[in-house]
């Protein structure tokens, strides 16, 4: 077992008060044939490239999964009326713009 698993299988086992909480605003996605990497960072508007906070990697089976899964939580969540807006302007960035229209049913 490598020292990077064991580390995360150790940090797995704290209780929540004592896990390391990290809010960002931005993610980079990298997708390899086998693994996926998830950078979070804080994005500013002084910062366009900001350093990764965090790095979470994982199979690239259990990134496909949880994007189903998060996929679904959303669609259960417009279901029982929730919504959020998102600045027109960072959707057209994401090429997201009509993913969202159709999701927000507007």
């Amino acid at each position: 077992m490598s020292e990077e698993h064991k580390r995360a299988l150790s940090q797995s086992q704290a209780e929540p008060a004592q896990l390391t909480q990290v809010y960002a605003n931005s993610v980079n996605f990298t997708l390899g044939a086998f693994d996926a990497f998830l950078d979070f960072a804080l994005r500013t508007p002084e910062e366009q490239n900001p350093k990764p906070l965090v790095r979470v990697h994982m199979s690239i089976q259990h990134a496909w999964v949880m994007a189903k899964i998060i996929d679904r939580l959303f669609a259960a969540f417009r279901q029982q009326g929730g919504k959020f807006t998102i600045p027109e302007q960072v959707l057209n960035e994401l090429g997201l713009l009509e993913e969202y229209r159709e999701d927000m049913g507007g």
